[in-house]
């Protein structure tokens, strides 16, 4: 009986060892719900290529000043407002001051 309930362990616990690993949890998606958005650029905020200084415009940019960069369409984060990385890195458009 002894060796029955060994077996019967050991048995159990490599059965659950198999199970515990044998399925692998979904896996979550990033940026549910983004989108491409015009985002204004504010030099005081910081560089070009940083998202934080971007801030999402509600339609088209009006571009009228003297700095170079006005606004890009790029990729909403879905979290903060603001554009992804890669969304800085290779915007969709460049609007430039008139």
């Amino acid at each position: 009986m002894k060796n029955f309930k060994i077996n019967f362990g050991l048995i159990a616990l490599i059965l659950g060892s198999f199970v515990a690993f044998a399925f692998k949890a979904p896996e979550a998606k990033q940026n549910i719900g983004s989108s491409i958005q015009w985002f204004s650029y504010n030099p005081l905020a910081g560089d070009p290529d940083d998202p934080q200084a971007y801030s999402e415009l509600p339609g088209e940019p009006e571009c009228n000043g003297d700095a170079d960069l006005c606004a890009i369409q790029a990729e909403e984060d879905g979290i903060s407002g603001k554009p992804t990385q890669a969304g800085v890195d290779s915007p969709v458009a460049v609007r430039e001051e008139l």
